[in-house]
């Protein structure tokens, strides 16, 4: 069987230029015709061009693949399969996290669908709470200039949403800590610090004691009106704090971005 570069590139679902450029690199030349000067493929070129596309699709450059084929080395071969299949475990397991976050994120969504603020304050759950918050700089977060690999890793093993702390001043205004977000502590953070050299650069809050617990969905300023009257209600100090847990955000082209959050508030 002979195909031509149009049939081949059709088969595929690739362009002309990008057989005419493996040809070019010598990863994949076709059979010339030395009377017409036809060139053509044949079932061998398919099955190369298959491992090829393959392999390329998990990250691994044309250099390397051109290298292993020039080399013709069985061992080269094999070594390349193991990084395959190394490569594809990986992106198995980015696959689950996915799956999971997508579940979560439907979960979230469900819930606010049929979710109604509570503005009866005499309802809202009171708990005695013993959390271990770590902070984290936003820029790490964001992954902008990451200068703390110990950062990072944390945000990677984060199983749940991100904290912001909430300051109340005077019963009147809220101030954010922007530059700032908290990971709760669990087992899989605190097995990491202890094996970590640079664990002391981590600080932490450690948050003990009575706090209203209150799911809300609304924009940034009503968060904060509901923060402000929560703390009326229960008439606690003036000056006081809340950790807020955010948990969902629905961006709007012409409103204000609505949050589903959980307030922590310290009573």
């Amino acid at each position: 069987m002979k195909l031509s570069i149009g049939e081949v590139a059709r088969l595929f679902n690739i362009s002309k230029d990008t057989l005419r450029y493996y040809d070019k690199i010598g990863i994949l030349k076709p059979v010339v015709n030395k009377e017409n000067g036809y060139r053509f493929y044949d079932i061998r070129h398919l099955e190369q061009l298959g491992l090829i596309l393959g392999i390329k699709y998990l990250g691994i450059s044309l250099s390397e693949i051109k290298e292993i084929i020039e080399n013709g080395d069985i061992e080269d071969y094999y070594n390349l399969m193991q990084k395959q299949k190394d490569i594809i475990k990986e992106r198995i397991l980015e696959l689950k996290k996915l799956e999971e976050s997508l579940d979560n994120s439907g979960q979230v969504i469900n819930r606010i669908m049929n979710f109604k603020n509570q503005y009866n304050f005499s309802k809202v759950n009171i708990e005695n709470l013993d959390l271990k918050l770590y902070e984290v700089k936003v820029r790490s977060a964001l992954d902008l200039e990451n200068e703390s690999k110990v950062e990072k890793k944390l945000i990677e093993l984060k199983d749940e949403a991100y904290f912001y702390f909430y300051e109340i001043k005077d019963n009147k205004h809220i101030i954010e800590e922007e530059n700032l977000l908290f990971i709760k502590s669990n087992e899989d953070i605190e097995k990491f610090l202890k094996k970590s050299k640079n664990k002391d650069k981590i600080t932490f809050k450690s948050i003990q004691g009575k706090f209203a617990l209150v799911d809300f969905y609304g924009t940034v300023e009503e968060i904060h009106n509901y923060i402000l009257s929560m703390n009326k209600y229960f008439r606690v100090d003036k000056d006081n704090y809340a950790f807020i847990e955010y948990e969902f955000y629905l961006p709007k082209k012409r409103e204000e971005v609505k949050y589903f959050v959980r307030i922590y508030l310290s009573l």
